[in-house]
Order: structure tokens, then C-alpha cells, then sequence
């Protein structure tokens, strides 16, 4: 078992949004300082819902949230924007308090199926958080060093054209319920489509270069390539799952593409690394 509290592992700077906050507002502060999941508080500071870029993606046409701009907007992008965050924040968040160890945090992480949760006091008031890369940074070393990245790596993986239009990949996210994926060009990896991709997208000028009526559907009609940046992070399958953890910290990524000879084999996430941990701390 992990008795290591979760003081030691969480960070204490924590960028939360108040529930009147817009998603337009969101959109940007997320982008601004790269956070995929924000705590929504309550004008006394106590945690009410968090929002995620998985959200933002169902609602500009992936899922569900879409039929509010549908029905409420008629489809009108900047109308939409003014909808208040907590249309589309998940109410009773997991959540974890000052007292409990990483033992909880791993239990909580892996029933639930989630990469972090907030850290509340006692009166539910938000202190910081802890994601799945904090826990990783303390628990890595501790796993066995004979796991390869082929233990533990996805291979059915799901893929999107890069001349596809960004609503397409909306739509699989939410539909696949995966974070992101490689984006095949001229048939080969041009580069990794993700959540934080389409937000940084909406939060820039460049959707209304695109709109000729003012649409959601024109916004989410440009070819996913247009959003992508060029490249990607790879890992060789017999790497150990350290040498992927440690690959994952020098570029500043939450995962790798799996290849051999140039060829897309398969994806490790920090989920996956933490998975190890979960079975072998239990």
C-alpha cells in the first residue's frame, strides 16, 4: 500500500472558474494556462463541478451538450459562447481531502476513471488538486523495472484522417471516449488530434475567419490537419515503462505513440503507466 499523503503529491496552485463564468471565458482561461479540467466554485470558493476540455469538445457539436446550442442558439457560434459554465460542468465530483494517502487517490483515480481530482478542506472549499502525472512522479520508481511499454500499451487505436472535418473528430472523442488521436495524412502519423487542440482552436481568432453566417457547424467544419501541430512523441515497445515515463516528463507530454520502423503500433498513456501502479499497490 501507498502510505504517502496526498500534501506530498498535489498541487497547490489551482486555477478554478466561478459557475456564472461563460464557456467563451472558460474556453480561454483553459487555454491560457493549459489546464484540461477546471474546478467550478461557488462565490464562497467551495468546489460545486469541474469542466473539462472533453466537455467544451460535446458541446461544440460531440455529444449531447450540442442540443443546447441547437435548440437555445440555432446553431449561433458567439451566442453560444455566452452560455454559463455550469450547463455542461459534472456535479458531484470526485474528490479527495487532506487526510487521505495515495492509496485513496489510486483507488479513486481507477474505479472512476478519471486523471485528477480536486483536493478539498473539511467545508469543501478548494485547495488544490492532484492529476495522474503527480502521482506517477512518486510512484514510478517504485514499480518493477521489467514492465515494457508493450505491457501495458493500447493497440487498438482509433485514428482520424486529417482532411476530416474538425466535427468528425468532435464526435469520435465523445463517441470512443478518448482524449485524443493520431491524425493520418497522405497514409502516414502527421500528428496527435487532442481535446486541448480544439480549445485552443475556439479560443483563438481563427473560427471567425471561418464563419460566413455566423455557425457552430462553419466553425467545426475546418480539416482537422488546420489545427494540429505537425509531429509526434514516439517510444519504442521493449522501452521500459520508466524510459516512457521519463520520455513523457523531458517533452512535456501525457503520452507517446508506439512505433516501429515508422509504423503506428500503439499509444501509452500516463493512465496506462498508472494502471501499473494501481495493481501492484493494492
Amino acid at each position: 500500500m501507498y502510505r504517502i499523503r496526498v500534501t506530498e503529491a498535489m498541487k497547490k496552485h489551482v486555477c478554478t472558474v466561478r459557475e456564472e463564468i461563460s464557456i467563451g471565458e472558460c474556453i480561454k482561461v483553459m487555454a491560457a494556462e493549459g489546464f484540461r479540467r477546471l474546478p467550478v466554485v461557488g462565490r464562497d470558493k467551495k468546489l460545486l463541478g469541474i469542466v473539462t476540455a472533453t466537455d467544451i469538445v460535446n458541446y461544440f457539436g460531440g455529444g449531447g451538450y450540442y442540443s443546447i446550442i441547437e435548440v437555445k442558439y440555432k446553431g449561433d457560434f458567439e451566442s453560444a459562447l455566452e452560455e454559463p459554465v455550469s450547463s455542461i460542468m459534472t456535479r458531484g465530483v470526485i474528490k479527495v481531502g487532506l487526510e487521505e494517502d495515495l492509496s485513496e487517490v489510486l483507488k479513486k483515480m481507477g474505479k472512476f476513471k478519471v486523471g485528477g481530482l480536486p483536493v478539498v478542506s473539511s467545508d469543501g472549499k478548494v485547495l488544490g488538486i492532484i492529476t495522474e502525472m503527480d502521482v506517477l512522479s512518486l510512484l514510478i520508481d517504485k514499480v518493477s523495472s521489467d514492465l515494457k511499454v508493450k505491457d501495458v500499451m493500447v493497440r487498438d487505436i482509433v485514428t482520424i484522417e486529417g482532411t476530416e472535418p474538425l466535427k468528425n473528430l468532435a464526435r469520435k472523442i465523445i463517441d470512443c471516449g478518448v482524449r485524443r488521436l493520431p491524425v493520418i495524412y497522405e497514409g502516414e502519423i502527421w500528428g496527435i488530434a487532442s481535446t486541448m487542440d480544439v480549445v485552443r482552436y475556439l479560443a483563438s481568432s481563427e473560427p471567425f475567419r471561418h464563419m460566413i453566417i455566423g455557425l457552430v457547424e462553419e466553425v467545426m467544419n475546418v480539416r482537422v490537419i488546420s489545427i494540429v501541430q505537425p509531429g509526434v512523441v514516439s517510444v519504442d515497445p521493449s522501452s521500459s515503462i520508466r524510459e516512457a515515463y521519463r520520455i513523457m516528463t523531458n517533452e512535456g507530454v501525457d503520452f507517446l505513440i508506439v512505433m516501429v520502423t515508422d509504423k503506428l503500433r500503439g499509444i501509452v498513456t500516463e493512465r496506462d503507466l498508472l494502471s501499473v501502479c494501481i495493481k501492484e499497490g493494492m
